[in-house]
């Protein structure tokens, strides 16, 4: 058997199917967004900047917009899950009843069909 070159293995590969070679020049990368984010603690006040970057972080630009617009005339703070745990066999479902405040807090009817709103399933 022939063993081929690494610059012709190289070249195979790139011509895979799904593999579309660049003939631009490199640019750089954008900035990575934050894998996960930390939410502040149930009952803190949170400022117009650090709601901001939630809004951006759950891609909810629309509600931004919003609250931006119109700020709510006090200072939002989410209580979690109200009447119900803040936890689902182990898994926090505290971002849901924060997300869900956030946008009761904002106008926004108290119940919704977005995810947010949703119980978990399992």
């Amino acid at each position: 058997m022939r063993r081929f070159p690494s610059l012709c293995l190289a070249a195979l590969v790139s011509l895979a199917p799904g593999h579309v070679p660049s003939l631009r020049a490199a640019e750089p990368a954008p900035a990575a967004s934050p894998a996960t984010i930390t939410l502040p603690a149930i009952g803190e006040e949170v400022p117009l900047s650090r709601i901001k970057e939630i809004c951006a972080f759950y891609g909810l630009h629309d509600l931004w917009s919003k609250i931006e617009r119109d700020p709510p005339p006090h200072p939002f703070k989410s209580d979690g899950c109200t009447g119900w745990v803040n936890e689902w066999k182990g898994v926090s479902i505290y971002p849901a009843g924060f997300l869900h405040d956030l946008k009761y807090w904002a106008g926004y009817p108290a119940r919704t069909s977005s995810a947010s709103s949703r119980t978990p399933s399992s």
